[in-house]
């Protein structure tokens, strides 16, 4: 299991510096336009990955930038850095609750430039000596035509450094990183999961027999939802539902809202002891349907031991949470609300009682 305590940024993105401590089960964060919510679940997701660089360039996938070449991810990099200062580097800092006691780790991310570190990179066998790339890889690397994006992983006073390596004509990791720590799937607001990768999703958790309960949730939103199956689409493999017409239909054409909560459920199934962030929770739900989707995230959480993270603009979605967790016998629920002072982003925490009065007296906690 993992469970994310305390998670502390330094120089990263829209944050000089932001704490946040005692996490629940689900956690909502909220906060105006431009106040880092995005930031946070991007900044957790890197974190939770523990080993792997390569996930600050799918960050900005997340966020609909196509980085389809070397210049385009070196430069992407800068934006990464709070004030684009590249000179300090990235920290983030957990506390994690996990099966065998609590875990102190601190992930750094920086671009190299002084030569000795340089050299230490180059020192370092990145393919067969008798193949082509090697002499040009470390040549580039020497003479500081490569950018090398380092992150370090510490953890129980071990460091261990992987890097990426960015040419004019291509990216290399190295060393190979080992898998993350536990698992751990962002949904982002923009874009959309693959088809076929939400059905391979979805064929694993069917393995486990957690398909039977996802459909159940499902009928929160298509009550006439009997089954849902794998078959192929133009030979690739996506998700049909069963709605008690003359054949099934893709679940994309089932409704914006239902493919929605799959995406959703099926990634805390497969997320099982790990974590799922959700960025803009609330698109493709109606107001009348979101208490009681809320009520299906919070189970399927529960069951799998799965921690949530997800960002609303939505006063409505925060309404609903909190009476639907009210309604739980678990009032596991926990808003962070994001907000800019000057320079600074600090957080507000909300539990149960304070959330309930703001609520009452119509404060903005969004």
């Amino acid at each position: 299991m993992a469970f994310y305590k305390f998670f502390k940024i330094v120089n990263f993105k829209n944050f000089k510096e932001l704490e946040v401590q005692d996490f629940g089960r689900i956690n909502l964060i909220v906060g105006k336009n431009n106040s880092g919510k995005t930031a946070l679940l991007e900044a957790l997701f890197i974190h939770s990955g523990a080993y792997n660089p390569e996930l600050v360039v799918r960050t900005y996938e997340f966020r609909g930038m196509n980085l389809l070449s070397p210049i385009s991810i070196k430069k992407s990099l800068e934006f990464l850095f709070y004030n684009f200062d590249t000179t300090r580097p990235v920290e983030l800092i957990g506390k994690v609750q996990t099966s065998k006691g609590e875990k102190h780790s601190k992930i750094k991310l920086e671009i190299l430039r002084e030569d000795e570190r340089l050299k230490e990179v180059s020192s370092i066998t990145f393919f067969r000596q008798d193949t082509p790339q090697a002499p040009i890889l470390l040549g580039e690397i020497q003479s500081g035509l490569a950018t090398v994006f380092q992150l370090s992983h510490e953890e129980g006073g071990e460091v261990k450094k992987y890097n990426l390596i960015i040419t004019a004509n291509s990216i290399n990791l190295n060393p190979p990183f080992p898998a993350p720590p536990f698992e751990a799937i962002f949904l982002p607001a923009r874009g959309s999961v693959p088809l076929t990768f939400e059905a391979d999703l979805f064929s694993r958790l069917r393995l486990e027999n957690l398909h039977e309960k996802i459909i159940s949730f499902l009928k929160i939103i298509e009550p006439n939802l009997k089954n849902i199956e794998v078959l192929t689409f133009g030979g690739l493999p996506i998700l049909y539902g069963d709605v008690g017409l003359r054949t099934p239909l893709p679940l994309a054409l089932l409704g914006e809202g239902l493919v929605k909560l799959s995406k959703i459920l099926i990634s805390i199934g497969v997320a099982k002891d790990g974590v799922v962030l959700i960025d803009e929770i609330e698109n493709g739900f109606h107001y009348s349907v979101m208490k009681n989707v809320w009520k299906a995230i919070a189970k399927m959480a529960r069951e799998c031991n799965v921690q949530v993270f997800a960002s609303t603009h939505s006063f409505e979605c925060i309404i609903n949470a909190h009476e639907a967790f009210i309604e739980e016998e678990q009032y596991d629920l926990k808003l962070f609300r994001l907000e800019r002072i000057g320079e600074n982003i600090v957080v507000i925490d909300y539990d149960k009682e304070t959330l309930d009065e703001a609520i009452k007296a119509n404060f903005e906690v969004r």
